[in-house]
């Protein structure tokens, strides 16, 4: 089986391209590290939501429809604040209708690549979120830790880890979810009809 990993790029922006046999990966790390494509190649399927090249700056300015978003804490915080443990965090009020905060502040920011491989069944990339003191992060959830995230392509498709490391001494709360943004239909010539779910 073919395998690659390599840095290249995607509708203009940076990304880690995984290649595994059929299957093809794309990750976005200065936008969130946001596995922003997931392809069968062979039958020429692409499962999740893509933008597209004219959708690239709506996809930028709101990157949870698309991908699969990292969402750290998820979820909606009514007034921006998330009791915990006796502390509430104040969270920004990014859900102005509402007033509430929305699905966390890493899914937009820059990650770090921390190395991508291949070697021969498998490739893979491996993402890294170091928050400490002075970070956009660390204002909101001012504790030292970090967020890394591997995506693995193999022979049965995309494998994803991701791990919480809490660097600091207090406890800290690790809520975390994936908007994963399925694309159907995601075959070619087929619609929406010709899929269920359940």
């Amino acid at each position: 089986m073919t395998t690659k990993a390599y840095e290249g790029v995607y509708q203009g922006e940076k990304a880690i391209w995984l290649q595994a046999g059929r299957y093809e990966a794309v990750v976005l790390p200065e936008i969130g590290a946001n596995l922003i494509a997931f392809r069968d190649t062979e039958n020429e399927f692409r499962f999740l939501h893509e933008p597209t090249e004219v959708e690239m700056e709506a996809f930028k300015a709101r990157p949870i429809i698309h991908g699969i978003p990292v969402l750290f804490p998820p979820n909606r915080y009514e007034d921006g604040k998330f009791p915990w443990k006796g502390n509430v965090y104040e969270l920004p009020v990014n859900e102005e209708k509402t007033g509430n905060h929305l699905h966390g502040f890493v899914h937009d920011i820059p990650w770090s690549v921390e190395k991508f491989s291949a070697d021969g069944t498998e490739s893979r990339v491996t993402l890294a979120l170091r928050v400490r003191d002075g970070h956009s992060v660390y204002h909101y959830l001012p504790h030292e830790f970090t967020l890394r995230l591997t995506y693995t392509l193999g022979e049965n498709g995309l494998h994803q880890l991701i791990s919480v490391h809490n660097e600091g001494k207090d406890a800290m709360p690790a809520l975390i979810a994936f908007h994963t943004s399925i694309n159907a239909p995601f075959a070619p010539n087929s619609q929406a009809s010709d899929y269920s779910f359940k």
